[in-house]
């Protein structure tokens, strides 16, 4: 499950920085079309909401294996 968190935190932060890092060339020297932005941009975004949910629903499971590991749940599968 490590593993599982490691990659819900890398895919948005990574994400984000290659986005930042491409929008700054953009800012200064026009490295693609503005319409190849545009697509660029809805494509980091989507790939950054979608991973933050993964995360929580994982985060979510996680919490809730090890309540019922502990008791506090019943394990009614």
């Amino acid at each position: 499950m490590k593993s599982l968190k490691t990659i819900a935190i890398a895919v948005p932060l990574t994400t984000l920085v290659l986005w930042g890092l491409l929008a700054l060339a953009q800012l200064w020297a026009s490295v693609v079309s503005n319409k190849a932005f545009e697509k660029l941009t809805a494509s980091a975004a989507i790939v950054i909401v979608i991973s933050v949910i993964t995360s929580i629903a994982i985060r979510a499971h996680i919490e809730n294996a090890k309540l019922k590991e502990q008791g506090y749940l019943d394990s009614n599968d």
